[in-house]
């Protein structure tokens, strides 16, 4: 695994329980988040995530592309 893409908001595991899970497997996994809910309070991102890219829906294939490969350069 290069990079973690997962939305915010799932059924059963939430986008951040999951990158939990992940940072405990991988610690310096590449993350990206994406939402359609990022506006609202506590759908975004949480503490200590700030670095983390965070794409909101819509997005392009070009900010899709670009934040893929920024959180890969870090």
């Amino acid at each position: 695994i290069d990079v973690l893409l997962t939305d915010v908001v799932m059924p059963r595991l939430g986008g951040h329980a999951l990158v939990h899970a992940a940072r405990q497997l991988r610690p310096g996994l590449p993350i990206v988040m994406m939402s359609g809910y990022a506006e609202l309070p506590g759908v975004g991102r949480q503490r200590g995530d700030a670095a983390m890219p965070m794409l909101v829906k819509p997005f392009t294939v070009d900010a899709l592309l670009s934040s893929v490969e920024g959180a890969l350069l870090t």
